[in-house]
């Protein structure tokens, strides 16, 4: 049942701090602290930071609007609230919406558009720095349908986040690109369609992984086997080892939950993109293939490679099989959604052992077998470049099966239990294809590699320190431009200006572009949206920041390059046998590299033979730190742990989820609930499984658990629980239970306290229903439609002066009230 506030007319109220709200959205948010103190509270004191995009999903009523509009956006940050149409109708009542600062705006979904380009969402994305968040009404959910507004717009950002880095990267992928300078010598050109007229598998981590791996060994000899590195764990653990194992991930977590992946070295071959995590790439001591560009600017050392998909590995994966060649793809553990237990993972995959997880969808997804599945939206992101890789395969006759009956459902995917496939053993071993199509791995061709490497280095450092150069002389230009004692020169300086801007982007090639997109953030500071101020103080003011941008992050990219050089010269001399053992033992450490010390030791034994009695000392030490590592006793991450979900947003994903007509959903949802620590989660698993049942038609059942959450005390769930025993028993005609119910939901929460006086004036207790109408227009006064009905009920008891009281107090609201008016002139004519 829901309340009886509209949210086109019910009247701002006003909270004992000043704050003005609908009660319909923030219901009591703002009865105990003002709203500055609420947001502190709430968000944290110095939550926002300079240099953000925030995207922010509902105003609670305006008032975080106005909270920013007295507190400031940070310097360099711009924040776009998303509202619900039908209340960005109502906020001009109490914001002044033409005057809001430039670097704030306030839009519906649909609108939009337009605001987030010109706030440069795109280059925010890029340096990593656009986030959502969920104001109170959105988290609360009273009004649901910000919980879907919120699902909604998550859904689009994480597609753009993924859509953007694939394009430009962002400045982590730029880094990790640079780290892997040394070890990105050997392209995956080389093995393109070099597997045709064969079967290659992708296990990733899904549920359904553990159910493949017996299938997959029994017929290992038919197949190609990739795998993704978060597999690794799993696979070690059954002796199943891979053709390929393949990572993306430039974060070091990656190395934490895939680290052994590197016990395969000896017969896998390691595909990762560019911008891996060195932790894996360094310590890896076989045969690697990399994807993308080496360098992030143009140059003859960027070789042809496959192409990179996302925004999981798994996709990547599918897009290497389908560039290798393979005519049919099986995909297992490729599962995009949760298992009926309701895990994300595997057994024995990292992040297994965080338990049960609650999805981001309410409604779930369809699997192949045909049952809804929970899933997360990263989850449904992906599916959706799956569903457009299937397309590319379908041009190049390729059949990609997934063969989990438990996986996500998806357009050009087909679903073929294991036991029904026809399986032929390979005709030409992997091994072979590689030998015959792979460059040598010797000393001799990576050291080649690292001069060209260094050569290209070395030329893009001179450039950049050019350019640092050019912009010192802009900024000194710059400065001299608006000297009043140099006024007569000014015309001279501008020029110098325009022909050091023109040098720069004309004679550097690439480097302009790369550095930009280096020092993003520092670059975004200077565009203003909407800036039509051109004075000579803000003129002056922007060339300064635009030079000072430049020459700050030449000086960081120097930096950069020279660490490279530095990394370079001691993975060169790792190659000789008298170099320094302890100069690249010190680059190992400072890079938490420790397992190159086996590495070097396989590769270079008579330099091994040579150590002296301190280097065979530090060396034991640098293995015996590694081997503590791979044996899970130390991690190298500095990635804190995701929080916990708060039950709030899982009432709000309940409440969509029954809104959408999903029983599946909710059984996920009270699967999920399973263990969780917090003492409301009984009495919300109560109110899934009452949900449940009701949409199933079981109302005794749902009866039942509405009652479970009634007992609980918990508030916000009980009006919930309350508000479904009063919708059916509306529906029943049972009224004695509808009085009960509604008279405990107007204690709850006032908006109920209209329906319980209209069905006390239908039971006869006409008394009762002015006295519940008076009681709820003191604490929601103004509202016009209570108000016309109380006067209806006066005309009915025969007390047209009362009545008369109502309708003018209506006009005094609303003058133009035309229902007011017409009653009023009713009254006016003799009886």
């Amino acid at each position: 049942m829901e309340n009886h506030l509209d949210i086109n007319s019910e009247p701002f109220l006003t909270s004992p701090f000043g704050d003005q709200f609908l009660f319909s959205v923030n219901r009591n948010s703002f009865s105990k602290m003002g709203r500055m103190e609420l947001y502190d509270a709430y968000f944290g004191v110095d939550y926002f930071k300079e240099n953000n995009l925030y995207l922010i999903v509902g105003t609670d009523s305006g008032n975080l609007v106005n909270y920013f509009l007295k507190k400031g956006v940070p310097e360099g940050s711009r924040i776009v609230f998303l509202e619900l149409p039908e209340v960005l109708k109502r906020l001009p009542e109490v914001l002044d919406m033409e005057g809001l600062p430039e670097n704030m705006a306030v839009e519906t979904i649909d609108s939009a558009g337009n605001t987030l380009k010109e706030f440069q969402l795109i280059n925010y994305i890029f340096a990593n720095r656009s986030l959502i968040l969920k104001t109170m009404c959105t988290t609360d959910a009273f009004r649901p349908e910000y919980y879907e507004l919120y699902l909604k717009i998550k859904t689009d950002l994480q597609e753009a986040i993924f859509t953007t880095r694939a394009n430009l990267g962002d400045r982590l992928f730029m880094v990790r690109q640079l780290e892997n300078l040394a070890e990105n010598r050997v392209s995956t050109e080389n093995i393109r369609n070099k597997f045709t007229d064969k079967t290659g598998i992708i296990l990733a981590v899904g549920p359904s992984l553990e159910e493949a791996i017996p299938w997959v060994k029994e017929n290992r000899d038919t197949m190609v086997v990739i795998a993704v590195s978060r597999a690794a764990r799993k696979l070690y653990e059954a002796e199943l080892v891979p053709d390929f194992i393949v990572t993306m991930d430039p974060s070091e977590l990656s190395f934490d939950v895939s680290r052994e992946m590197l016990h395969f070295f000896h017969k896998t071959v390691f595909i990762y993109g560019k911008h891996s995590t060195p932790l894996l790439l360094s310590q890896w001591r076989g045969r690697s293939l990399y994807l993308g560009d080496r360098f992030p600017w143009k140059t003859p050392l960027n070789l042809k490679t496959f192409g990179i998909a996302g925004p999981t590995v798994t996709q990547s994966a599918l897009q290497a099989a389908l560039e290798m060649g393979f005519n049919r793809i099986l995909l297992a553990g490729v599962d995009l959604c949760f298992s009926r237990e309701g895990y994300a993972y595997s057994s024995s995959v990292a992040g297994r052992e965080k338990g049960t997880i609650i999805g981001d969808v309410p409604g779930g997804v369809e699997t192949n077998g045909g049952w809804r599945a929970g899933t997360l939206l990263p989850y449904l992101v992906g599916a959706r470049i799956t569903e457009k890789l299937a397309i590319q395969a379908k041009r190049q006759d390729c059949e990609i099966i997934n063969i989990a009956a438990g996986a996500m459902k998806m357009a050009g995917i087909d679903y073929t239990p294991p036991n029904e496939l026809k399986l032929a053993p390979q005709m030409e071993s992997v091994e072979k294809i590689l030998a015959a199509h792979l460059p040598p791995d010797s000393s001799k061709e990576r050291l080649a590699h690292y001069q060209d490497i260094e050569a290209e280095l070395s030329r893009a450092r001179s450039a950049v320190d050019s350019i640092g150069k050019l912009a010192d002389e802009a900024l000194q230009a710059n400065i001299n431009m608006f000297d009043p004692r140099k006024a007569g020169k000014r015309a001279n300086f501008k020029r110098q200006m325009d022909e050091i801007e023109k040098k720069i982007s004309e004679e550097f090639g690439d480097f302009p572009r790369v550095l930009k997109a280096f020092g993003i953030l520092r670059f975004l500071r200077i565009i203003e949206p909407g800036q039509t101020d051109w004075s000579d103080e803000r003129i002056e003011k922007t060339a300064q920041h635009y030079y000072e941008a430049y020459k700050t992050t030449t000086d960081q990219f120097i930096e950069l390059i020279d660490r490279m050089l530095q990394r370079l010269k001691s993975r060169t001399m790792e190659e000789t046998i008298d170099g320094d053992f302890n100069i690249f033992a010190d680059q190992w450490e400072q890079d938490r590299q420790f397992g190159r010390a086996l590495l070097w030791k396989n590769r270079n034994p008579s330099a091994y033979a040579n150590l002296d009695a301190e280097g065979q000392k530090r060396l034991s030490r640098l293995e015996t730190r590694f081997e503590k590592i791979m044996a899970l006793e130390e991690d190298l991450s500095r990635v804190k742990a995701a929080p916990k979900v708060e039950l709030s947003e899982i009432r709000a994903k309940t409440l969509v989820a029954f809104r959408q007509g999903q029983p599946e959903g909710l059984e996920m949802l009270a699967n999920g609930l399973r263990g969780h620590e917090d003492s409301a989660a009984p009495a919300l698993t109560a109110l899934a499984q009452g949900y449940q049942a009701e949409l199933q038609g079981n109302l005794e059942l749902a009866f039942s658990h509405y009652q479970e959450v009634i007992d609980s005390g918990q508030a916000t769930l009980t009006e919930d629980a309350l508000a479904r025993v009063a919708a059916i028993s509306t529906n029943k005609k049972d009224y004695q239970t509808l009085k009960m119910a509604l008279e405990c939901l107007a204690g709850l929460n006032p908006s109920y306290a209209i329906q319980y006086g209209d069905l006390l004036w239908l039971l006869g207790d006409k008394k009762q229903t002015l006295d519940v109408y008076a009681d709820y227009l003191e604490k929601i006064p103004g509202d016009i439609r209570a108000l016309l009905q109380l006067g209806k009920y006066y005309l009915d008891l025969g007390a047209p002066e009362a009545a008369r009281t109502a309708y003018e107090f209506v006009l005094e609201q609303s003058p133009g009230n035309h229902t007011a008016k017409t009653l009023l002139a009713a009254l006016e004519q003799p009886s």
